[in-house]
């Protein structure tokens, strides 16, 4: 069984060094996956390959709001 880490979005924001309300975006925009677990429907899960697919995408020094866009 493939055992991947997983957090809950406040831990996620705190990762990428953002705000509760900035992560909360990224994931509206559809920036950063989540899903729910069978358990609890009601709490969000990020997979940590997914933040740091996210941390690889971003412009350096420009912050989360500022990803690369293909030209």
């Amino acid at each position: 069984m493939d055992t991947e880490t997983v957090m809950g979005v406040q831990e996620a924001a705190e990762y990428l060094r953002v705000s509760r309300f900035k992560m909360a975006r990224l994931i509206r925009d559809g920036e950063v996956p989540t899903f729910t677990t069978p358990l609890d429907r009601r709490r969000k899960l990020v997979r940590r390959s997914d933040l740091d697919a996210l941390k690889t995408r971003i412009v350096p020094g420009e912050g989360p709001a500022y990803t690369r866009t293909a030209a």
